[in-house]
């Protein structure tokens, strides 16, 4: 076992003694902690296990996105997510995007632009967000307001959704995934609150949740991934949101 050098104060701090009632010392379950953070019981309880069997298959395993067992990541090209993508998906393919959304799914991705397919990022709907009805009949200007077609899929994700051996399903809370996830991906919360935490699937793309509160123990609306900058803008048409 490899102890963080800031810990090894703790670590010998820690009495080894056994507790009276036969439970584990401090030291013995620091070292449970240490070489599997997720096997901790959390503030919160533990952990859901969600069954496998579910199809399609979504794993998020390493550096590596696996669907239905092919191997795909951001930068391949639209025709590598489709030909993994069970089915066929309804395409928008007005500009300067394409996107691309498997509405008995829940998946959508979009392109780099409507002439280069490269994909720069995924969604997957765990639980359909409900849409923000539109409070304005007029703009500024006077002309009319006319709400943005909804793009997204039709229908959220049932398939089985894995990340680092851990299932997730439309009752997992964020703070479970948390309790799960490789270290080493950093999830986390933001600065003010827990609505949209993020974290790393490598050196350069993110995995970014959006949760039904502001909290930890918020549902998960959808998992997307990306770059830093792409997830967000790919969802932007003409300087309006595309969903």
């Amino acid at each position: 076992m490899k102890l963080i050098p800031g810990l090894i104060v703790l670590w010998a701090i820690f009495p080894t003694c056994q507790a009276a009632n036969g439970e584990p010392s401090l030291q013995e379950k620091f070292k449970k902690f240490i070489e599997n953070p997720g096997s901790v019981i959390t503030p919160y309880g533990r952990p859901r296990t969600v069954a496998k069997g579910a199809k399609p298959e979504i794993i998020i395993k390493g550096e590596q996105i696996f669907i239905a067992g092919k191997p795909v990541k951001i930068g391949d090209r639209l025709e590598v997510w489709k030909s993994a993508i069970p089915s066929n998906p309804r395409c928008d393919n007005n500009p300067p995007t394409i996107l691309c959304a498997w509405d008995a799914l829940g998946i959508e991705i979009f392109t780099k632009t409507n002439i280069d397919t490269t994909v720069i990022s995924a969604y997957f709907y765990i639980n359909l967000e409900p849409r923000e009805p539109l409070l304005v009949t007029k703009w500024p200007d006077g002309t009319p307001a006319v709400d943005t077609k909804d793009l997204r899929p039709k229908n959220p994700f049932r398939g089985y959704f894995e990340i680092d051996g851990y299932g997730i399903d439309a009752k997992t809370e964020f703070w479970e995934i948390l309790a799960k996830a490789n270290p080493e991906r950093n999830l986390h919360c933001g600065v003010l609150d827990c609505g949209f935490p993020l974290g790393a699937l490598n050196d350069r793309d993110t995995i970014r949740f959006r949760l039904n509160k502001p909290s930890k123990k918020g549902n998960i609306f959808e998992i997307s991934i990306g770059g830093p900058i792409e997830t967000d803008a790919a969802k932007v048409v003409n300087g309006k949101a595309r969903k």
